[in-house]
C-alpha cells in the first residue's frame, strides 16, 4: 500500500520511525498502475499496536532530513514507556461475503528504575477480495465455444464463482511480525536506546486464465487451462542502537539504524509451455533485496533565554540492491533456438522468472553534514534555516537549503512562509532492476500479452540513447501557511504550496521497433515486443490548497462532541518532456498521453473529509464521509480518432478514455468501553456500499473480466464491510 504526499511519487517522500529514517521496500514497481516506477515504504511492517500517532511534515525537508523528502516527511512515533498494556481480537468480512480477514495483535511494557520495555506484535490473515466480472471471450477457440453444457463444464472447474476466471481486487494475505523498544540509563546521565523488528508475510493472488484456446501457454498438463497463482513472501526486519546524553549545554545523540526489505516471489499451480508434459508446475521466480546501513550523530543546544536552537549533525548512509535469478525453468525457453518465434512460450507462466543476465549485487553510500538554526527575534517573529551537504560518489555533492519565516499575533494567528528546495537522487532499484516479463496492454478491444523487457541504466542500449546515467531530482517548494484560532474551541487552517521538480525520474513507455531503430536487432535476437526504462525525461509543477476547519463543544461533564472539516485541491502538471538528442521527435512516444495521464489525472485531484465525533462517558462515535475527487483514465493510442475502437455496449465506435466521477465514502465507528479494561469496538466502512464508475466502453474490460479500472484508482472496490474488535487493556 504506498503512501504520498500533494499528488506525488511514493518514493518522493521519507518516512521516519521516532525520527530515524526508515528503509525502502526492495520492489519497484514497473506495471501500468498509479505510482508506477516508485520505490515505496512497505507501512505493513510496522504493527498498528505499536504507535502512538503519527505527525507529517507536508513541506519539502531534504535540508532536515536527507535526499527524498520532496513531498515532506512521515514520522511515526511509537507509545512511550507509560502506554498501556493491551490485547485486541479483530475480525471483518465483506457485504459480499468475500475479504474475511481475522487477527490478533498486542502490546506490553514493563519498566524499572533503569529499564524500560516495550514490546508489540501483531498476527493476522485476510482471504481475497474479488470483484471481476463475468468472461464473455474465448475459451476453447473452436465450436465448443458455442455449446453451453463445454461452456458450463469450463466454468465450473476453475475455482471461481459465476463466470470470473481471475481475482481482481485484494490479495490474501497472512503476516506476521512484532517491534520492540528498550532504553536503558547509563552513567554519566546518559542513556542507551533500541528499537526494531521482524515482520513476514505472505500473499496469495491470480494472474490472467490461461485459456485452452491460448496454445502457445499450454504445455498439455491442464486440459482446461489453468489460473496460475503468484505466491510473494516479503521479510523485512530493521534495528536501531544508539547512545545519548548531555555534554555540557550539548544534547548529543549517536545511532546505528540498520534495515532490510527481501521480496521473494514463488509461482505455483503454472507451467514452462516450453517444457511440454516435463514442465514443473511450480517455480522460484527470483528476488529482490534492499538494505540500508546509518550511522548518524547529533548535537542540539538551546540558548539560556530559550530563544535560540541549534542542531548539527553528521550522516553516513550506505545501501544494497541485490537481484537474484529463479530457477532455470522459471525463466528459459527450452524451444526456442534463436530464429523465429517459438511455438511455446518459455518460463513459468504468469510471472517469468529472473534470469542469470538480471542478477545484479550494487552498493552505494553517501555523507552528509547538516546544520538547522531557529531563532526567536521576539514573541512576533520566529526564522528557522536548514542547510544540508550530500555528497555521492557516482554523482557528486549537492545542497539543499530551507527557510521558514513565521509572524505571531497576540490573537493565536499564526502566518509562515516556507521556501526550500530539494533531492532526489534515483534509488538503487531504479537505477539497477532489470526484468522480462509477460504484461497485458491494450490492443484494440483485446489485452494482449506482451514480452517486455525492462532495461537497467547500464544497459547499452539505455546508455546509447539517454547518453549518461540517471541524475537526481531536483526540486523548489514554497508554501504558505496561516493558523487562525477563532476563539478558544474553533480553529481554522489553510496552506497553499507550489512544487517544482526538474529531471524527473520517471519510468518511460513501452518502445519496440518501430519507434526507433535502434531497438529493432535488439527485440528480434531476444524475441521480445517491447522494451521500458528510467530516465530524466520530464519536469512537472505541482501546486494545491488545503484548508482545515475545528471546532468542540461541550455538552455536558462526560458529553462532547467535535466537528472536523478538510479539504484539499491538488494540481500536477507536465511542464516539460526534454530528451537526448537521439530520441528528439518522440516526446509523445517515450512518455504517452496514457503515462502523462497516469501522472497528472490517475489520482484524485480533490479531496473532502467531514468527520463528527461524539464522546458520552463510556461511549464514543465516529462518523466520517470522504469525498474522492475524479480520476482520468486516456488511453496511450486514442488521442487520434482513427484509433477508436468499437463499444458493444453503446454500438459505436468511440474513445476508450473515460472520466470517473467522484464518489463519497462513509464511514461509521462505535467504541464502547466496558469498565476499566474491556473495549468493544464495530466499524462499517464504505456505509452506503459505494463503488468506482464501472467502465464505459467494452474495450477496457478485457473481456468483461473488468468491470473496474485497472489504471486509475480513487479508493479501491471493496464495498461495503464490518469489522468488530475486543481489546483488553491492563
Amino acid at each position: 500500500d504506498p503512501d504520498a504526499l500533494r499528488g506525488l511519487g511514493p518514493d518522493q517522500l521519507i518516512v521516519l520511525i521516532n525520527g530515524q529514517r526508515r528503509h525502502t521496500s526492495a520492489l519497484v514497481n514497473v506495471n501500468n498502475t498509479v505510482g508506477r516506477g516508485s520505490v515505496a515504504t512497505d507501512l505493513n511492517a510496522i504493527p498498528l499496536s505499536a504507535i502512538e500517532r503519527v505527525e507529517i511534515l507536508p513541506d519539502g525537508a531534504t535540508a532536515q532530513y536527507g535526499s527524498d523528502a520532496i513531498a515532506g516527511v512521515i514520522n511515526i512515533v511509537l507509545k512511550e514507556a507509560d502506554a498501556p498494556s493491551s490485547v485486541q481480537l479483530a475480525s471483518g468480512i465483506t457485504a459480499a461475503g468475500d475479504g474475511f480477514q481475522m487477527g490478533a495483535s498486542g502490546h506490553w511494557g514493563q519498566h524499572s528504575e533503569r529499564h524500560n520495555w516495550r514490546l508489540s506484535w501483531r498476527l493476522d490473515s485476510r482471504n481475497a477480495v474479488n470483484r471481476a466480472g463475468d468472461y464473455t471471450g474465448l475459451i476453447f477457440g473452436d465450436s465448443r465455444d458455442q455449446r453451453a453444457d463445454s461452456v458450463a463444464t469450463f466454468f465450473a472447474q476453475t475455482g471461481f464463482v459465476d463466470q470470473r476466471v481471475m481475482e481482481v481486487g485484494s490479495a490474501a494475505i497472512r503476516n506476521v511480525g512484532f517491534l520492540f523498544q528498550h532504553e536503558r540509563k547509563a552513567v554519566a546521565e546518559g542513556e542507551v536506546y533500541q528499537f526494531g523488528g521482524v515482520n513476514f508475510r505472505q500473499g496469495h493472488s491470480r494472474g490472467f486464465y490461461r485459456f485452452p484456446y491460448q496454445t502457445r501457454k499450454q504445455s498439455g498438463l491442464y486440459h482446461w487451462g489453468f489460473s496460475p497463482e503468484i505466491h510473494p513472501q516479503i521479510f523485512d526486519a530493521s534495528w536501531l542502537v544508539g547512545w545519548r546524553r548531555k555534554l555540557g549545554g550539548w544534547h548529543v545523540d549517536f545511532n546505528q539504524n540498520i534495515g532490510g526489505n527481501q521480496v521473494s516471489f514463488i509461482i505455483e499451480n503454472s507451467n514452462n509451455a516450453s517444457l511440454g508434459l516435463q514442465s514443473p508446475t511450480t517455480a522460484k521466480a527470483g528476488s529482490l533485496l534492499y538494505g540500508q546501513l546509518i550511522s548518524k550523530g547529533d548535537a542540539t543546544r538551546v540558548s539560556r533565554n530559550g530563544r535560540t536552537a541549534w542542531h548539527l549533525g553528521l550522516q553516513w548512509r550506505n545501501e544494497l540492491f541485490k537481484q537474484t535469478d529463479g530457477d532455470e525453468w522459471s525463466w528459459k525457453n527450452y524451444s526456442y533456438n534463436g530464429g523465429n518465434p517459438p511455438d511455446r512460450e518459455g518460463g513459468i507462466q504468469v510471472f517469468p522468472g529472473y534470469r542469470p543476465i538480471h542478477r545484479s549485487r550494487n552498493w552505494r553510500s553517501s555523507l552528509s553534514a547538516y546544520v538547522l538554526l531557529n531563532h526567536h527575534f521576539n514573541d512576533q517573529w520566529r526564522y528557522a534555516v536548514a542547510v544540508r551537504s550530500e555528497s555521492w560518489e557516482e554523482i557528486g555533492t549537492f545542497l539543499t537549503g530551507k527557510l521558514a519565516v513565521s509572524r505571531m499575533w497576540p490573537s493565536g494567528f499564526r502566518l509562515q512562509t516556507v521556501l526550500n528546495s530539494g533531492l532526489r537522487p534515483p534509488s538503487l532499484g531504479q537505477a539497477y532492476f532489470s526484468s522480462q516479463s509477460l504484461q497485458f496492454i491494450s490492443e484494440g478491444d483485446k489485452l494482449i500479452g506482451a514480452e517486455i523487457a525492462q532495461l537497467n541504466s547500464e544497459h547499452p542500449l539505455v546508455t546509447n540513447l539517454l547518453g549518461q546515467p540517471l541524475q537526481p531530482e531536483r526540486s523548489f517548494n514554497y508554501s504558505v501557511r496561516l493558523h487562525w484560532p477563532l476563539g478558544t474551541d474553533r480553529t481554522f487552517n489553510a496552506t497553499a504550496y507550489r512544487i517544482k521538480i526538474r529531471d524527473r525520474i520517471v519510468l518511460g513507455s513501452q518502445l519496440d521497433g518501430q519507434d526507433h531503430s535502434m531497438l529493432a536487432d535488439l527485440l528480434v535476437t531476444n524475441d521480445l515486443d517491447k522494451v521500458q526504462f528510467f530516465s530524466n525525461s520530464i519536469q512537472t509543477a505541482t501546486w494545491g490548497l488545503d484548508l482545515g476547519y475545528e471546532q468542540q463543544w461541550a455538552m455536558g461533564v462526560n458529553d462532547e462532541l467535535r466537528l472536523r472539516l478538510v479539504g484539499s485541491i491538488n494540481r500536477t502538471r507536465l511542464s516539460d518532456i526534454e530528451l537526448p538528442a537521439s530520441l528528439q521527435g518522440l516526446e509523445s512516444t517515450v512518455f504517452n498521453r496514457q503515462d502523462q495521464a497516469r501522472l497528472e489525472y490517475a489520482q484524485p485531484q480533490s479531496k473532502a473529509i467531514a468527520q463528527l465525533n461524539w464522546f458520552h462517558e463510556q461511549l464514543s462515535v465516529s462518523l466520517q464521509s470522504t469525498r474522492f475527487g475524479r480520476v482520468i483514465y486516456r488511453h496511450p493510442a486514442d488521442g487520434q480518432p482513427d484509433n477508436w475502437t468499437y463499444n458493444a455496449y453503446t454500438g459505436t465506435v468511440e474513445t476508450r478514455d473515460q472520466t470517473f466521477n467522484p464518489k463519497w465514502i462513509t464511514d461509521l465507528a462505535v467504541q464502547w468501553q466496558a469498565g476499566n479494561h474491556l473495549r468493544y469496538g464495530l466499524q462499517i466502512r464504505n456505509v452506503f456500499d459505494v463503488y468506482p464508475d464501472e467502465h464505459r466502453h467494452s474495450a477496457n474490460t478485457s473481456d468483461g473480466t473488468f468491470r473496474y479500472s485497472r489504471y486509475v484508482q480513487q479508493f479501491g472496490v471493496w464495498g461495503q464491510h464490518f469489522l468488530i474488535s475486543c481489546q483488553f487493556n491492563w
